[in-house]
């Protein structure tokens, strides 16, 4: 049993005008056992003041030392000396004296952060070895049409999976676009830059060591085999053409940095500083990481980095906003859920999820409505399908100098969409983040047929497993040369509303939402939706038997958050939660009859 009480609101993050009235749906399954999870504190406090001349009095006053100034992100860091350097225990003391005075904003205590690379653990094949290749001719590459078995980049059927599943790359090769002087940053455990795929495309300007501060270098650690996982990212970005090596990147003539944040402990200011690093410089962050996709984590991003990705889209880039782009999760085997991470499910961020070379769904894909989009990777559709047919993931650099042919999931398959974003940028670099976030929405195909396609009030087709499709980067290029910027995005908060009511086991109550009040006022006045918000502050027994579901006064339905048989957590949900079903939904409610497919 929960109720549904505190903050129960929505917020639409838009173009202009609003819809009238959502309906929230709440349902509870029958109650599990409990579990909890815990993480290390360590001596550093993040704070915000309303006045950056109080700091020195403050200092004095509560016996703080300045371990690290982040005048960008508007934070300072402090440390005590009467506080352990890792603990379990929160400084809660501390953290109180800070957040009490007057001169404080904002004040945290930093913990140890567990995030994982978003690799898939339950995969037979990725249970050997990997298998390094020695035979690199079979690679060879006369013609971007002859990339035998980079199926991703032009797929006729050579793997035995569909023909056209994949990134329809080639024709913009042969128009001239390779990412020629767009940059690309992957935040990681390194990359190998002396890879001869990658040194003729890497800028050591555009990259830095955050594990290690003796130096700058993001080298791996490559006495640890594990530390290779950058290093495939980059390969697939920028592998250099026609070298007989490993396998063409998507944008081969693109500039790569790498930010070795990976092996070692993080904390949020450790990720925040990572995702600020040379914004003016760098156009694209790829991040194939995130919180545990366990089934039973529900993580939000910290305060330093949230404020270092909006900071990103507004002032990055020379004012047009970075591009930050982020593998969706793969915990679908676990039962995961993609909007229980707070990373993907932030505006700003493009989530990017993986198919296979048959369009299907793999596995360990995670459903959600903040999936952006689609790419090519691989990957089984079921556990344990017919091992006769080849295995073809996705072919990249390896650390050592070496090639690897089974790189597959989200790790992947966002690398890969960072890299076709790239030939989009260099096609017309004046986009603005949100204009990328459009032409993504418009030039997107729908890889395979299933009965989650949804098309919504503005025509859009969505799916909880696709998104709005297989990014085609052709199509998108097009797209970007006569693009026209889209207009400043409103915003539109509903107040609080509270529900107060027990919701019996294996029952539901909705809830419904009027936002009419948006376009009433001249300040919130909004006409299409983008991104549809849901802030929910939730008291369960049982965070894994709660459900909720979203439907806007075009039918269009979104479920914001599915049950999870591996979370056990008592702590209730206080979480952002984040869909993109409603893209380009009016207030009106006309042009329902094109919602058939």
């Amino acid at each position: 049993m929960f109720v549904a009480g505190k903050r129960n609101s929505v917020c639409m993050l838009i173009m202009r005008k609003l819809i009238v009235l959502f309906a929230a749906c709440l349902c509870l399954l029958h109650a599990h056992p409990l579990n909890a999870e815990d993480g290390h504190y360590v001596n550093q406090f993040l704070v915000e003041l309303h006045k950056r001349s109080t700091l020195d009095d403050l200092l004095a006053d509560h016996g703080f030392e300045v371990e690290e100034d982040l005048p960008s992100l508007g934070f300072v860091v402090l440390r005590h000396k009467e506080v352990s350097h890792r603990s379990k225990r929160s400084a809660v003391d501390h953290v109180n004296k800070l957040r009490t005075d007057y001169r404080v904003k904002l004040a945290e205590q930093q913990k140890e952060l567990i995030r994982v690379k978003r690799e898939i653990i339950h995969d037979k094949q990725v249970e050997l070895p990997f298998k390094h290749i020695t035979d690199n001719s079979i690679y060879y590459r006369s013609e971007p049409s002859r990339l035998i078995h980079q199926w991703y980049c032009h797929n006729d059927g050579q793997t035995g999976g569909e023909v056209d599943v994949d990134l329809n790359v080639v024709l913009s090769w042969k128009n001239g676009y390779t990412g020629v002087n767009i940059t690309i940053c992957i935040l990681d455990d390194g990359i190998d830059h002396t890879h001869p795929d990658i040194k003729d495309n890497y800028r050591p300007d555009l990259s830095a060591d955050m594990n290690d501060k003796s130096d700058n270098d993001p080298m791996p650690d490559v006495s640890n085999s594990d530390n290779s996982h950058g290093t495939r990212c980059a390969g697939e970005i920028v592998g250099a053409a026609n070298n007989n090596n490993c396998g063409v990147g998507i944008a081969y003539g693109a500039g790569i940095g790498g930010i070795r944040i990976l092996d070692g402990p993080i904390t949020d200011v450790l990720e925040g500083k990572a995702l600020e690093f040379k914004r003016q410089d760098i156009d694209i962050y790829s991040a194939s990481w995130g919180p545990r996709d366990n089934g039973a984590t529900t993580e939000a991003p910290g305060a330093a980095t949230i404020r270092a990705i909006e900071k990103g889209v507004r002032e990055g880039r020379g004012g047009k906003g970075n591009i930050f782009v982020w593998a969706s999760g793969n915990g679908g085997g676990n039962d995961d859920d993609c909007n229980c991470d707070g990373y993907v499910g932030m505006p700003e961020t493009i989530s990017i999820g993986s198919i296979t070379d048959r369009g299907g769904t793999p596995y360990f894909m995670e459903k959600c409505p903040s999936t952006f989009a689609v790419v090519p990777s691989g990957g089984e559709e079921h556990i344990g399908e017919d091992g006769s047919r080849t295995k073809i993931r996705v072919v990249t650099t390896d650390i050592g100098g070496g090639c690897i042919e089974n790189f597959e999931g989200t790790s992947a398959a966002a690398p890969l969409a960072a890299g076709a974003l790239a030939l989009v940028l260099e096609a017309n670099n004046d986009l603005t983040w949100r204009d990328v976030q459009h032409i993504i929405a418009k030039g997107s195909r729908i890889p395979s047929v299933t009965d989650d396609w949804e098309v919504n009030g503005a025509g859009y087709h969505r799916s909880h497993s696709f998104g709005f499709g297989v990014m085609d980067v052709s199509l998108m290029v097009q797209m970007a040369i006569g693009w026209k910027n889209v207009p400043e995005a409103g915003k539109c908060n509903s107040s609080d509303h509270v529900v107060n009511k027990d919701v019996p086991a294996d029952g539901c109550i909705t809830e419904h939402v009027d936002m009419s009040f948006c376009q009433d006022n001249h300040n919130t006045h909004i006409e299409h939706l983008e991104h549809t918000m849901l802030w929910v502050d939730i008291e369960s027994g049982r965070r894994g038997d709660v459900s909720i579901t979203l439907t806007s006064p075009f039918g269009t339905v979104s479920q914001m958050l599915s049950t999870r048989k591996e979370d056990n957590s008592a702590d209730g949900l206080n979480f952002q939660l984040m869909s993109l079903n409603n893209w380009g939904e009016n207030i009106v409610g006309e042009n329902m009859e094109n919602r058939s497919l």
